[in-house]
């Protein structure tokens, strides 16, 4: 009966933990058991990735999905700007708050109008259709490498 005992709670210490960290890691498994990750849940723009973002652009526009595509153009150049340290990006800021932290910056009205052009898409649901995209696109695309030749 001793080994059993033990054996019993050696399960249950294992279940335990599986437990635990199921509820604070916030992990979810597929049917195969797998780890399934949602990549924008809880990540701040300055975890994700460049090349990762670049593929989700790719999909985004192969699937014609241009309003998802400017929401990423916008977390590329969210991105940046944390990356050069000329915003502190949390997660419950408003894009208000960047434009206050950019007004110093030469790219403050880039800036701006990336936001404006953001918020009309992404929060006032906008449908974006091809042609809209491809003369807002080159908006996104200067910024972007305006920060890029910036130095810090």
């Amino acid at each position: 009966m001793g080994f059993l005992q033990y054996v019993l709670f050696g399960l249950l210490a294992v279940l335990l933990a599986f437990l635990i960290y199921q509820l604070f890691m916030k992990t979810s498994f597929d049917d195969k058991g797998a780890k399934v990750v949602d990549r924008f849940v809880e990540l701040a723009p300055t975890q994700i990735p460049k090349s990762e973002l670049e593929l989700l652009l790719e999909k985004a526009l192969a699937n014609n999905d241009f309003r998802g595509a400017i929401r990423l153009y916008f977390i590329f150049i969210i991105k940046d700007l944390s990356e050069k340290e000329w915003i502190r990006w949390e997660k419950k800021k408003t894009n208000f708050s960047y434009l206050i932290e950019m007004r110093s910056r030469p790219q403050y009205e880039l800036f701006n109008e990336a936001v404006s052009i953001y918020e009309l898409v992404w929060y006032g649901n906008y449908n974006v259709e091809k042609e809209d995209f491809n003369s807002l696109e080159p908006q996104f695309k200067n910024l972007l490498n305006s920060l890029n030749s910036e130095g810090k």
